[in-house]
């Protein structure tokens, strides 16, 4: 019973979840104990990844070009 306590003391004093705890007491075991594995971790996707294709993106981009920037492209290069 002496882990409970640890954990509910770790609980109390850091004020987050016990499930919070566990996923740090995992972290740590994971990484061989080194305290870099409890420093923020990026979340999400990692840069460049895309969910579409290049040749859907393209139509989109062409479409992009030819309906909404016609008119400022001109406008830009004009000054």
């Amino acid at each position: 019973m002496a882990v409970w306590k640890g954990i509910n003391d770790a609980v109390w004093e850091l004020g987050v979840s016990r499930a919070t705890v566990w996923r740090w007491i995992k972290r740590l075991v994971e990484e061989g104990g080194r305290t870099s594995a409890l420093a923020p971790r990026k979340r999400g996707r990692p840069t460049g990844t895309t969910l579409i294709s290049s040749r859907v993106e393209a139509v989109i981009e062409e479409h992009l070009r030819r309906c909404f920037l016609r008119g400022n492209v001109r406008a830009s290069r004009a000054s």
